[in-house]
């Protein structure tokens, strides 16, 4: 799907598909590491999970094991991702310090 959104935005720029000012653009977030852990257990499946959406502002944080962690997207700011994820984190893992793994933005 990414794919086809990308061609879609290249050719209404170009002016070579029917597009008028209801056509929406999606534009992908860019991705941004934060830490070189190693991801272990299901965490880079909920890696890719996150990375795949394209809502704006995100955070994912995990364990400084490289399991368990939280998860934020679709937040109205970086900060809120972050602090939303970092509170899942610990909600999760009381025990375990959590680590901010990657953050998106648009």
């Amino acid at each position: 799907m990414r794919k086809t959104i990308s061609i879609a935005i290249a050719l209404c720029t170009l002016g070579l598909a029917g597009c008028d000012e209801s056509t929406t653009i999606v534009q992908e977030p860019q991705i941004q590491l934060h830490s070189e852990i190693e991801l272990n257990s299901e965490m880079p499946m909920r890696y890719e999970e996150f990375a795949a959406f394209t809502d704006p502002y995100g955070a994912f944080y995990v364990t400084s094991l490289g399991g368990g962690g939280g998860r934020a997207g679709g937040k109205a700011t970086l900060e809120e991702a972050k602090a939303v994820a970092l509170a899942k984190c610990k909600e999760y893992n009381p025990k375990l310090d959590c680590i901010l793994y990657a953050t998106k933005t648009p």
